[in-house]
């Protein structure tokens, strides 16, 4: 394992190429029913121009495995420009089913969230190139992810410049995803391969997240 087991990383969050406010990934281990798990924390929070147009104030909690990433646990609290929604999933690796506050469905296998799929790939070793393959679960959908390490990049942040691997989603025929819902992120080029940068397209637009502060 790479990555510190208690490591709190804070964001300056960018939206349509605004200030827009910050988002915090926290993570620590936990134990639960005898089981070592990461417990993983984001929040996310729009500044005070923001609010005025379009608050945000996101809360997300994800318990998972720590030998193989997958998933057990999603609370995801999301409050957007005034709607609420709260989505609570358990997985169940023994039945092969995801059962939400929703809806129950069929998983193949292991499933990974997109935000702890971040540090499932933290975890190996990335030379530019690689492809890594794996599903994701989240809001009750599942969806086969691909992604490979493209480039170098260096990356200017308020902590100084990084050299990093860019990891960018792409089909399984090789073409590079633009569509909501696709990660790109800035990896350092080291052993400890801190997210720098993390671009995410969502349905209202591109949402960038660049490292302001570790602790």
């Amino acid at each position: 394992i790479f990555f510190a087991f208690e490591e709190t990383l804070i964001y300056d969050l960018n939206f349509m190429g605004i200030k827009a406010g910050e988002t915090i990934l926290s993570i620590k281990k936990d134990t639960i029913n005898q089981n070592n798990i990461y417990h993983l924390k984001s929040t996310t929070k729009t500044n005070s121009f923001v609010d005025k147009l379009y608050k945000i104030r996101d809360n997300i909690d994800i318990l998972f495995n720590q030998k193989d990433f997958s998933t057990i646990e999603v609370i995801k609290k999301i409050d957007q420009g005034g709607k609420r929604k709260l989505f609570k999933s358990i997985i169940n690796y023994d039945s092969l089913k995801a059962i939400s506050n929703r809806k129950t469905i069929k998983i193949p296998g292991k499933v990974l969230d997109p935000l702890s799929s971040i540090y499932y790939l933290r975890n190996k070793e990335i030379k530019i190139s690689d492809i890594f393959e794996f599903t994701t679960y989240d809001n009750d959908k599942l969806k086969e992810v691909r992604v490979v390490a493209k480039n170098i990049e260096t990356i200017s942040t308020p902590n100084g410049d990084y050299e990093c691997i860019v990891i960018v989603p792409e089909s399984k025929n090789g073409t590079l995803l633009k569509n909501k819902g696709s990660m790109k992120i800035w990896f350092s080029n080291d052993i400890s391969k801190i997210p720098i940068k993390i671009e995410n397209i969502t349905k209202s637009g591109k949402m960038i997240m660049l490292l302001k502060d570790i602790n």
